[in-house]
């Protein structure tokens, strides 16, 4: 079972979750990029949230990285958001 993030900001549960988004697949990279954003970030960036292991979670994980974080944070959202891209195709 996976907590996504949802439009009204509540915590909620997907069981069906299989990684997969309207823009792509969930992979390897995605999965050590969101990781390291959560052990590194998570109590100072994403503490507020906890958006689901998808490409559009990640799109939340990279925004709240850039508005919360410091420069280390910032250069993870790059990272993240150049994953998304690459996934994406």
């Amino acid at each position: 079972m996976t907590v996504r993030h949802n439009p009204a900001g509540e915590a909620g549960t997907d069981p069906e979750n299989t990684g997969q988004s309207s823009s792509g697949l969930w992979n390897d990279d995605m999965e050590r990029l969101h990781r390291q954003a959560v052990e590194r970030f998570g109590a100072r960036c994403l503490w507020n949230m906890r958006p689901s292991k998808t490409l559009d979670g990640m799109r939340v994980v990279a925004d709240g990285l850039r508005a919360h974080g410091g420069m280390d944070a910032w250069r993870l959202a790059t990272e993240i958001r150049e994953a998304i891209a690459r996934a994406a195709r």
